[in-house]
Parts: structure tokens; C-alpha cells; sequence
């Protein structure tokens, strides 16, 4: 399977679709969904095995890779470096989110401390920080929220990120530090995020090769089956005002090509990948890798410690005011964006095998939220009652954005012209326009 999907991987033009029956029916074995496909254009699709009810929960399956987003790590916002749940306590979590208002507001604030927060000692529902094992002989500054986390962190992709193994200790010499610190920006865009998740992507590649002692075909697998396309080929021009597209300070000189080439030269420092390895550091394997993370990351923010102890308030002390709580907090001019924050620990990505299987629809009978754990966990819960065989969609972008709008956003970025029923219908006919490029299967 691993070599015809590289080879097809290395020359196709555009999308790659890989299916293998075998590999989804174990997959999908304990699950009431199943992935099939649905056409030689649309490709894989997810299936309801059972009928649903709206609100059943369709679908919880654990991360492939998930990481934290690269500006929220580097203002250390302190979640699991496995699972992404919070580490932070509540009142560093409402500091962090007074931090983000303007400082002539946050002058007028009164200050808080553990004392403002009433029955904080009766909320024990937060984790207790678990350090790396080489924490203090080596440096490395990764927490989890548990043991368990902890091992299996090191067993699937920090086995070779950290300090005890690359030898680089946390200084700017280290090629860690410096992808950090590097700037991501290509044509007005940051891709900071997704040159990081691509980071993570190989050191669980190289973590299995190298710790776990899996044949490289073997290791790369799991990714293998996600579908792909190459970074060039994704725009994403809708996204710039006006202004951004007009201001060149917004836009980084350099090709992707260029870019590419640098996160590769980070990563063969960091590495210095032996020959059964080196597939992943050829720049067409890595654009795909690229667009393959774009194509399928999922965003994730799950709730932040500030709201699992405002729910803990309201089942438990209701006569408190939450709101002159917030109001103490983010002060009484703070709009609804900005006391939000208080609501979510840190942004991250994941990328769900099962999940990644889902197509889009403007009229979505699914949508993606979070399990009571508060981790990268991904749950898909029913909008509407399913029956059984019907294919499962969520909406890849806003629905309630006007027809031409959706059909150029899911264009540019997805690569397909969007022939949902609700598109078709809004458009004023039938019409089907042909892909230019069909995708390529393995």
C-alpha cells in the first residue's frame, strides 16, 4: 500500500483520494458509522450505520495528531502536549484574558487574585500539571495532565522532540526554537499553525521509525490514507482585506518554494534523516503533507478552566452572579469577543482519521464539538434525525454566507464547486461544472 500511495503522492497535479476497505471496515469495526465511497469525484464518505435521533452523538473518535497552535504555545498557555486539555488554573487563565484587553482598561481594573473567586477550593476538577520525565536533567518544558498522557506523548511523537534525544538544548541554536521563532508568512497568509502541526506529523513518522522500530512504510501509513494536495494549489486570497492585500509589509517576500525549503533545512538539523527516512524531506512530499494538513485539520479549543468553573457555579452555587464575576474580571465595557476569551484555553488543530472522511454540505445534518473531558477529543453530534445510510456532512465553512461566496471559499481552499442541494437550489439551477482536476486515486 505505502509505495503505490508515495508514488502516486509524488506525481499527481492535484487531489489524492486513497481508500482501502479493508483498512475503514477495521476503522469503523466499533463504531456506528462507516467510511464508503461515494463517487469517483466526491471520493470517501462517512455513513451512518443506524438511525439517529438530533443531538445523538454520531461519532467521538481521539485525535490522529493534534497540536496547539504556535501563538498560543509561545505566549505559554499551558495545556497537555498530548491531549491539549488545560493545565492552566483558572486564575492564570483569567490573567491571560485581561492581558488581551487594551491597557487603559485593564489600568481602570481592580486586581484579582485566588480570593476573588468564591468555592475555588471546592472546584478540583482541574489536572495537576505532569512535567517530562527530563524536565529538570535536560530542559524540555513539556506538561501533560496526567501520567497516562505523558507516556503515550513520549511514545508517539515526543520520544524525538525532546531535549534528552535531539541534544539540542531550549536556546536558539536549537532547530526547535528556530522553526518557533521563524516567520511562516507566504503571500499576506501565516501558516504558522500548519507548518507546526506538519512538525508534529513528523515526529510521529520518525518517533515509530526510530523508537518503536516500524519499517518506515509502516510508520507513515496512517497519514498515507488522508486526502492530499499540494500547497501551491491551495488559495487562500479570500481570507486578506482590502488593506492586507494592498499593504506589502502584510505579505512575505518569499516563494513557497522558499519557505518550504527552510522547514525542510530545520528539520534535517533537527533529524539528519538516514536514507529509509529521507522520502519525508523531499519538498513535493512536504507541500503535499502541506495541503494535506489544510485540507483536513480540524480547529480545536476546548473549554477553558474559567468555564468548567462557572458550570461547577452553576450547578452547585446558582445564587452567585456570574456576571459581576466577569464583570470584576474583564470589566463592565468589555463586548462579548473579548469576555469569550475567558471561555477557551488555547486554539489548536487536530487531523481524525474517521472523521476527515466527513464532505461538506451548506446544509449539514452533523457538527463537530467536544467530550465532557475537555481534550482534542472530537465528538460529531446529529442536527436533525439521521436514517440509517445516509451520508454524514458538516459544513467545511459559514452556510449562512451568500451562494457565490461559499462556492470560491470551498474552491480556493477545498478544491471542489460545491453541488450541494441547498448550492444547486440558491444558484438558480442545475447546472454541474466538471472539476479541472479530478483527483487521483491510490
Amino acid at each position: 500500500i505505502f509505495f503505490r500511495c508515495l508514488l502516486s503522492l509524488m506525481a499527481a497535479p492535484a487531489l489524492k483520494i486513497t481508500y482501502e476497505e479493508e483498512y475503514y471496515q477495521k476503522l469503523c469495526a466499533d463504531k456506528q458509522v462507516q467510511v464508503q465511497l461515494a463517487n469517483a469525484l466526491k471520493g470517501k464518505c462517512l455513513v451512518a450505520k443506524t438511525a439517529f435521533a438530533q443531538n445523538d452523538i454520531v461519532l467521538s473518535e481521539k485525535k490522529c495528531v493534534a497540536a496547539q497552535n504556535l501563538d498560543d504555545k509561545l505566549e505559554n498557555v499551558k495545556v497537555c502536549g498530548n491531549c491539549m486539555r488545560s493545565v492552566e488554573g483558572v486564575l492564570a487563565n483569567c490573567l491571560r484574558a485581561r492581558r488581551k484587553l487594551p491597557q487603559s482598561e485593564r489600568q481602570k481594573l481592580p486586581g484579582i487574585a485566588e480570593a476573588t473567586f468564591v468555592h475555588l477550593e471546592t472546584f478540583a476538577d482541574l489536572p495537576v500539571p505532569v512535567p517530562c520525565a527530563y524536565a529538570e536533567s535536560h530542559g524540555c518544558t513539556e506538561q501533560y495532565c496526567s501520567h497516562k498522557c505523558k507516556e503515550e506523548a513520549w511514545r508517539r511523537y515526543h520520544g524525538v522532540l525532546c531535549p534528552k534525544t535531539t541534544g539540542f538544548p531550549n536556546c536558539k541554536s536549537s532547530p526547535i526554537v528556530q522553526m518557533h521563532d521563524e516567520s511562516w508568512v507566504q503571500g499576506g497568509i501565516n501558516y504558522a499553525d500548519t507548518f507546526y502541526v506538519v512538525f508534529i506529523i513528523f515526529a510521529h513518522v520518525l518517533c515509530n521509525i526510530r523508537l518503536n522500530s516500524m519499517p518506515p512504510p509502516e510508520a507513515w501509513l496512517p497519514f498515507s490514507f488522508f486526502i492530499s494536495a499540494p500547497w501551491e494549489s491551495l488559495s487562500f486570497e479570500y481570507l486578506l482585506s482590502e488593506d492586507d492585500k494592498d499593504d506589502e509589509d502584510d505579505s512575505d517576500n518569499r516563494s513557497k518554494d522558499e519557505v518550504v525549503a527552510r522547514a525542510l533545512e530545520l528539520l534535517t538539523q533537527l533529524y539528519n534523516p538516514k536514507p529509509e527516512e529521507q522520502f519525508l524531506f523531499e519538498p513535493q512530499f512536504f507541500s503535499r503533507m502541506l495541503g494535506m494538513v489544510l485540507l483536513n485539520g480540524q480547529e480545536r479549543m476546548p473549554p477553558s478552566p474559567f468555564l468548567e468553573y462557572r458550570n461547577h457555579l452553576t450547578d452547585w452555587h446558582p445564587e452567585i452572579s456570574q456576571e459581576a464575576l466577569i464583570d470584576t474580571i474583564m470589566g463592565k465595557s468589555a463586548d462579548e469577543s473579548e469576555q469569550d476569551i475567558l471561555n477557551y484555553s488555547s486554539k489548536g488543530q487536530g487531523i481524525y482519521t474517521v472523521a476527515a472522511c466527513m464532505n461538506h454540505s451548506c446544509d449539514p445534518n452533523v457538527y463537530v464539538t467536544y467530550t465532557a473531558h475537555n481534550d482534542e477529543e472530537l465528538v460529531v453530534t446529529a442536527l436533525k434525525d439521521i436514517p440509517a445510510g445516509t451520508e454524514l456532512c458538516i459544513s467545511y465553512i459559514d452556510e449562512d454566507a451568500d451562494v457565490e461566496y461559499r462556492r470560491s471559499q470551498l474552491q480556493n481552499h477545498y478544491l471542489f464547486e460545491c453541488m450541494c442541494d441547498k448550492c444547486v437550489r440558491e444558484s438558480g439551477g442545475p447546472d454541474v461544472t466538471a472539476q479541472e482536476d479530478p483527483p487521483v486515486w491510490a
